[in-house]
């Protein structure tokens, strides 16, 4: 019985006490010393400073008398007063103002920051004071806490009290930064990316966003100046450049657009410190037409390649010029191949009206020779297009994204290590990112002005000299489809907010070419689509049916075409590693409805592999572990025994989710269908979770 009586170790509590909420660990406070000391730890190691927030004032008195236990804070600095002022820099620096004459607090000393902060605030200062870091008069305190991570979200009204504390917190390990627009503020604040880096030396993970900033440098390192340099990693885990630039420990680093608008030859020579860098998340909320405009995509990859050869990773969103792939202008004297391709003039064109006045059929012809000829030169590696991220092994785009159909395609020519590709829906209104090319390049001259594509806008010229600048375009369904035939190494895809249509599937329709684009498939594969080509249309193999793991796609079929839905099937079970699979959500439309899971409409193609007139048991039924948004609503007594067939025929299933779809019932909109889920068929299946999404 003494040995019931132990306590446990403080490392299993310290277990247990990381999964209780906060109500639970201050009950724990009163059991006893060793676990009040445990939940002391869990409550006041993460903390947030909000002096809107409720019972703020009891936090800010509790927090100061167990400061030396924060590792955590984050700051909302939406209102800041003297008394607010006060605590924050006893808080985070050990930091208390001077005494007056009296022995009192010198409520004089932080009033400077306050009205330092109106005056910045309402305009009646100059843009450059918001770039001074206002120093503190009085020393530090010993009892500073040891913090690795602070973050930070606020407006003008706090900046210069935000300038004072942040750079005296060198123990981050993790910093982010949200600049916020409130009430009339105008000036940006400004961020000096060296001084950033040369604070906080142990830093891992950076973020700023926000729009009320912009970045300065105290340095002017131009790029040139440290072109010549090779980065050498030490035994610390550090970089040193051969030429004795110190590299930064620094992994991750989200930012917004607006440090891809600096200009001039040093814009980007501070990543000339980061060659431990591996992910990069950009956000944006700019026009494209100012992104077009402002944005350099071509030095920024280029700098990213030459200075960060570990980077991995990139997700993006929004209107960001974003080039994967570095495409050559071709010279006005080489594109011979090119110009081959304009028709040859119509009889009216014969008649006296010019030829480059071109009809808009003629144009279409001519975009899409042009498309299939790029579409080669791409697959096949021609015209020296070069990687600006060659380790790349994860890309998330994000909504509204500006990826180009070239750097798709050409991503999955020369995917050498992508394994993660997630793709949201571009809106359909133009963008005048996919219209740019490099300006810097030799010989060209730089546009009046950007113009979104547009085909009937288009003369026979400029479609010829848009392609010899190698201008991007918008991503298309057989693009994507492209891409999956030729990407080897994916292991999750996921195409989001978007359903493709059944004829974009399909081999041997009207979007197929006969450039040469085809993948080059393994002789079993060949052979199984030459029998399929025999017995009548057949999806085209994609090239990552061996290594896919997880997939989210959609698609469009009429209700009335079960053939179309079970060579769905039958495709879908070709992955022979497929353990999740999401559907996109059914169209609203009536009459293209999303894929059927019936035995009537080829669902048993999940077990056979794709090859018909084999038996279960193979396939990707043998390896699914989770389904997501299965459509349930098309028939009300087949839903229970679509369950139980999930059941039996993916014997690791664990998760089942079932779209959910409200129906009109009695003249009322109901959810009558979710009763089958009682039915005690589906209750007793081997399925862990069954439930309505």
């Amino acid at each position: 019985m003494s040995a019931l009586r132990q306590p446990l170790p403080a490392e299993i509590l310290a277990l247990i006490f990381h999964y209780l909420e906060q109500e639970d660990l201050y009950e724990c406070l009163l059991v006893s010393h060793l676990w009040h000391t445990e939940a002391e730890i869990r409550l006041y190691s993460d903390v947030t400073l909000d002096a809107l927030q409720e019972n703020s004032t009891l936090l800010v008195q509790a927090v100061k008398n167990r400061k030396h236990l924060l590792r955590r804070v984050e700051w909302r600095a939406f209102d800041v007063g003297v008394i607010l002022a006060l605590d924050l820099m006893d808080i985070l620096l050990d930091h208390r103002p001077p005494a007056d004459d009296n022995g009192d607090i010198n409520t004089d000393y932080l009033f400077s920051f306050i009205k330092q902060e109106q005056e910045d605030y309402y305009g009646t200062t100059t843009p450059a004071a918001t770039t001074t870091t206002t120093a503190l008069s009085h020393p530090l305190g010993p009892n500073r806490p040891a913090l690795t991570h602070f973050s930070y979200s606020g407006s003008d009204a706090s900046w210069r009290l935000f300038d004072s504390i942040l750079y005296e917190l060198t123990t981050l390990v993790s910093l982010d930064l949200d600049f916020a627009r409130e009430g009339w503020a105008t000036e940006a604040y400004t961020i000096d990316m060296d001084k950033i880096l040369d604070s906080f030396p142990h830093l891992r993970n950076l973020s700023i966003v926000g729009w009320m900033h912009k970045y300065g440098s105290t340095q002017t390192t131009r790029l040139e100046d440290v072109s010549h340099l090779s980065l050498q990693t030490s035994d610390n885990g550090t970089t040193n450049g051969s030429g004795g630039i110190r590299q930064h420990r620094l992994e991750s680093f989200t930012f917004t657009s607006l440090l891809m608008w600096r200009e001039g030859s040093d814009a980007f020579t501070f990543f000339s410190r980061l060659a431990n860098l591996r992910e990069i998340v950009i956000r944006s909320r700019a026009s494209s037409i100012e992104a077009a405009r402002r944005s350099r995509p071509w030095t920024f990859g280029r700098a990213l390649k030459r200075f960060c050869p570990k980077l991995e990773s990139i997700d993006s969103s929004g209107q960001v010029a974003l080039w994967l792939f570095d495409l050559p202008i071709l010279p006005s004297d080489k594109i011979s191949h090119i110009t081959a391709l304009i028709p040859d003039p119509s009889p009216k064109d014969m008649s006296g009206v010019s030829a480059r006045q071109v009809q808009p059929a003629t144009k279409t012809d001519l975009a899409t020779r042009l498309r299939d000829q790029e579409w080669e030169e791409l697959l096949e590696g021609k015209g020296g297009v070069e990687p600006f991220f060659p380790q790349l092994k994860t890309l998330i785009l994000g909504w509204d994204h500006t990826l180009s159909a070239q750097d798709l395609i050409s991503l999955g020519a020369q995917p050498q290590f992508l394994t993660h590709l997630e793709i949201n829906y571009q809106p359909g209104n133009p963008s005048y990112v996919w219209g740019m090319h490099d300006r810097d390049a030799a010989d060209v001259d730089e546009d009046v002005m950007f113009k979104p594509f547009n085909l009937f806008m288009e003369s026979e010229d400029k479609l010829i000299e848009d392609r010899r600048l190698r201008k991007r375009r918008k991503i298309e369904d057989q693009d994507v489809m492209l891409f999956l035939q030729h990407c080897s190494s994916l292991r999750h895809f996921a195409l989001t907010k978007y359903n493709i249509p059944f004829k974009n599937l399909v081999q041997g329709n009207d979007n197929d070419n006969n450039t040469g684009t085809t993948k080059k498939t393994t002789a079993v594969g060949a052979e199984e689509e030459e029998e399929e080509k025999e017995e009548g249309p057949s999806i085209r193999r994609w090239a990552c049916e061996d290594t896919l793991e997880t997939l989210h796609i959609g698609f469009e079929f009429s209700i009335n075409e079960p053939e179309q839905h079970r060579l769905v099937w039958n495709h879908l079970g070709r992955f022979k590693k497929l353990t999740c699979l999401t559907f996109a959500r059914a169209p609203l439309h009536w009459d293209r409805l999303a894929l059927i899971p019936s035995v009537s409409y080829g669902v048993e193609g999940l077990l056979n592999g794709g090859r018909r007139g084999e038996g279960g048991g193979g396939g990707s039924a043998r390896t699914l572990q989770e389904i997501r948004h299965l459509p349930t609503w098309w028939k009300v007594e087949d839903r229970g025994a679509m369950v139980e067939w999930f059941a039996r025929a993916c014997p690791r299933l664990m998760v089942l989710g079932l779209e959910h779809k409200r129906e009109y019932v009695d003249g009322m909109k109901r959810n009558p269908y979710t009763t089958f889920l009682e039915e005690e068929g589906v209750k007793q299946c081997s399925i862990l979770d069954v439930f309505i999404e």
